[in-house]
């Protein structure tokens, strides 16, 4: 395969860069409509794009790992709503963030991975209000529904990379020389 030439590779990634703006616009008015945040998808996108790059086989620890890590950080909040105990929030929290950490540490948990910590650590590092997590700053909403929201952006993320490397990968499989193709 020859090596673009490098002022078509400036403009190739150029456009890219536009179209994939013009995508993540389209994507964040239509989420708000909807009443999710786009950070839980992005942050997916972002790390199984990059980081896992496309990798079908770490698709499900990648979705599980952040599903952990975003339950984890709003179990506080949760908790406490549930049981009117802002103590117990507080247990709860220590007790899934000590597990998790220590989980992470073990080493071979796959679904508590470093995308579960990079969650965990985005979440919790700065104090954010429901309505922050829920990509609503200054609307009042509790945690249960922040979550449901968070969790809604973050399933989208997920489905729609199940579409894509499936897609990817029947490609792969089509692009494979068979004996039959061979043969001609």
């Amino acid at each position: 395969m020859n090596e673009l030439p490098l002022g078509k590779k400036i403009i190739t990634s150029f456009i890219i860069t536009l179209i994939s703006i013009l995508v993540f616009i389209g994507i964040g008015m239509g989420f708000a409509k909807i009443g999710i945040p786009i950070w839980p998808f992005v942050l997916f996108l972002l790390y199984f794009s990059t980081i896992d790059a496309f990798d079908k086989s770490k698709l499900w620890q990648t979705a599980i790992g952040g599903l952990i890590g975003i339950t984890v950080a709003m179990s506080q909040g949760i908790v406490t709503e549930l049981t009117l105990n802002p103590g117990a929030g507080v247990a709860v929290f220590a007790i899934l963030a000590i597990a998790v950490v220590t989980m992470f540490i073990m080493g071979n948990v796959p679904y508590v991975n470093i995308f579960t910590m990079i969650l965990v650590a985005l979440m919790t590092a700065i104090t954010f209000t429901p309505g922050n997590l829920a990509g609503f700053p200054g609307v009042e909403m509790n945690y249960i529904e922040a979550y449901i929201r968070v969790l809604s952006s973050y399933a989208l993320g997920v489905v729609l990379f199940v579409i894509i490397t499936n897609i990817m990968a029947k490609k792969a499989m089509n692009a494979q020389p068979t004996v039959e193709k061979i043969a001609e």
